[in-house]
């Protein structure tokens, strides 16, 4: 179903689109990229608006594989104590930095809302095989202990890591170089994270660069974030500045990308088949 080259594949890629869940229009823009066989993955926001509403429908795709979308800087929490702790939902990322470092924001509750966005999705029928966060905040170096000890309870083989890139890529490879550095690994190797650079706003012209630059014969994720852009659900002003919902999908669900993964001989895979 994924095979995108004719011949033997040169280079095998992950399309995982971030934030199914978080709102109906952004969920349905990617149910529209899966029904064009261009995604292969979902990181799912288990505390988004939506996604009560949206998971049987990506229920009703088990082909593609489904992760947890770990949240902290998005929405309502889940746990009771982080309700307590935060009333009026969670905080910005910098509110969220100043709390761990001040420990405000206790381990043990980010542990257990984490616990429920995972529990939430299995009860909705979702097998997750892989963990990413929100914002990137699994990478701080507390907080990938605890995706990844999580990911282990819940044999969930794979956590994503930051890969190659400019901009926010490098920024990413040094925040997670701490925990390189003290080896706390996940079960499965996960292959390198792609699109740190443009995200938000993917190009075709970002994705054939970042394909020319891969070795033949290596894996990589595309991470992505395609929507439907209802400016009447997508109000926050600072999303909007951020995304391009529309962009991406069009990119993925268009001809060009068919074209693009045909030059450099790539055939779209899963999590799964890397196991």
């Amino acid at each position: 179903m994924y095979t995108e080259h004719t011949g033997r594949a040169l280079r095998r890629l992950i399309i995982n689109a971030d934030d199914f869940g978080h709102f109906h229009c952004v969920s349905q823009g990617i149910l529209d990229c899966i029904h064009a066989e261009a995604v292969t993955a979902t990181g799912v926001m288990a505390c988004g608006p939506a996604f009560e509403a949206m998971a049987p429908a990506l229920r009703g795709h088990p082909d593609i594989d489904a992760g947890v979308h770990l949240t902290l800087t998005y929405g309502q929490p889940l746990s009771p104590a982080l309700r307590r702790l935060y009333p009026d939902g969670f905080p910005g990322k910098g509110r969220l930095l100043q709390d761990l470092l001040r420990r405000r924001l206790p381990l043990a509750a980010v542990r257990e809302e984490w616990m429920v966005q995972i529990e939430r999705c299995r009860d909705a029928g979702l097998q997750p095989v892989f963990l990413n966060g929100h914002e990137h905040v699994h990478l701080l170096p507390p907080l990938w202990r605890l995706a990844v000890d999580l990911a282990a309870r819940w044999n969930i083989p794979f956590v994503r890591e930051p890969g190659p890139g400019p901009g926010k890529a490098r920024v990413l490879r040094w925040m997670h170089l701490p925990n390189r550095l003290a080896r706390r690994r996940p079960a499965a190797s996960s292959p390198a994270m792609l699109g740190g650079a443009c995200s938000g706003r993917m190009t075709l012209a970002a994705l054939e660069q970042s394909l020319h630059a891969m070795p033949v014969g290596s894996t990589a994720e595309w991470m992505c974030h395609p929507g439907r852009d209802d400016p009447a659900e997508l109000r926050d002003p600072h999303l909007r500045a951020f995304h391009d919902w529309d962009g991406e999908r069009a990119a993925l669900c268009g001809p060009a990308f068919r074209e693009v993964l045909a030059r450099h001989g790539v055939q779209l895979v899963r999590f799964r088949d890397l196991m």
